[in-house]
């Protein structure tokens, strides 16, 4: 905060939480294709099609958690929003390396970034729970 006021303001939780519905939205179509063309898919280097509703999923999933904290607590810390907005844009990525490749899931790379993702984003929502009660 400077000056009482939030450096990084909740309503960015409502921009990335919208547009990770859309995002998700627009995944649909990519869904569609994997049941109704899965070979087109192959073409792009497909190997998994499994995390592909995963991805989407997730994707709508967290924009709704995203926007409804945003809505809900718009004086939400600054450490607070840029912990649920990290974990909220990482997460659903994580499942995207699983769409190419079989085994990159269990590299301790992906292991450390799926780590780390998680307890940014749970932090960030514990944070939340705490002020929501707090008003």
């Amino acid at each position: 905060m400077i000056g009482g006021q939030p450096v990084v303001e909740a309503s960015l939780l409502v921009n990335i939480g919208v547009t990770s519905i859309a995002v998700g939205a627009l995944s649909g179509f990519v869904l569609a294709i994997s049941s109704e063309k899965p070979r087109l898919l192959t073409r792009f280097g497909v190997v998994n099609r499994a995390p592909i509703r995963q991805v989407h999923l997730d994707w709508i999933i967290m924009g709704g958690i995203l926007t409804a904290i945003g809505v809900a607590l718009p004086d939400l810390s600054d450490v607070a929003v840029i912990l649920i907005a990290s974990g909220g844009i990482v997460n659903p990525l994580l499942f995207v390396p699983g769409i190419f490749s079989r085994t990159f899931d269990y590299t301790l790379l992906m292991r450390i970034i799926s780590i780390a993702s998680y307890i940014l984003l749970s932090l960030g929502l514990l944070l939340a729970g705490v002020a929501a009660w707090s008003l």
